[in-house]
């Protein structure tokens, strides 16, 4: 108060347009084609059949054994991956990679294996255009390159399991093997194999039949 006070401004109590009383304003919507290109996602999973035709070269890769805990006890698994180049009848190669897990024990196991794919081998424009494919299909596809997952793979006890992929009309060299990085594999669940009961001869009385 006083002569030479400074008035107070009185804060303003327009409504922004749109907003208040009255209809809200529309979100203008995005349109479809934008929508799916930003949502596109990998193709699904699919096993399909292994190509066959004439073996051109093949050669073998032995990895690094897996220690895995199953229970109270330690299992190793050997792996190994093999690539094998054929041509069908009309000329077309194929590239095929086999990863092979070896289970000697007497334990039957599911294993999570996470195999990554290099670049050289492959990528994710090679699996959604076709030309990367699998068998039996694994769970889940990723980029990284290629990333292909399988969350439960039956290794039997005393056997082995295997997982086929390959690249349709490309020849590869096996220098590609050393591109590779070692899978990596963890136990989902496990079954004891019963001890076959051993046979033990009769020791009864023995006597003449009257």
């Amino acid at each position: 108060t006083g002569p030479n006070a400074t008035p107070t401004p009185t804060p303003s109590t327009s409504t922004p347009p749109g907003s208040g009383g009255g209809s809200p304003t529309p979100t203008a919507s995005v349109p479809a084609a934008t929508a799916q290109a930003s949502s596109q996602l990998p193709r699904p999973p699919v096993s399909a059949p292994v190509p066959q035709g004439e073996v051109i070269a093949e050669e073998t890769s032995e990895l690094p054994s897996q220690t895995l805990v199953v229970g109270d006890e330690s299992v190793q698994l050997d792996l190994s991956r093999t690539l094998t180049v054929q041509k069908a009848s009309d000329g077309t190669p194929s590239s095929v990679f086999t990863l092979s897990v070896v289970n000697p024990s007497d334990t039957e196991m599911k294993v999570r294996v996470v195999e990554r794919i290099p670049d050289s081998v492959a990528t994710m424009d090679d699996y959604n255009a076709g030309l990367l494919n699998f068998n039996p299909a694994p769970s889940s596809v990723k980029e990284g390159s290629v990333i292909a997952t399988y969350a439960a793979l039956s290794v039997p006890a005393g056997g082995s399991a295997e997982v086929k992929y390959w690249l349709e009309g490309k020849e590869l060299s096996s220098a590609v093997l050393q591109d590779f990085s070692t899978p990596k594999l963890s136990v989902v669940s496990s079954v004891k194999t019963p001890a076959k009961p051993s046979l033990v001869a009769s020791t009864g009385p023995t006597g003449t039949s009257p």
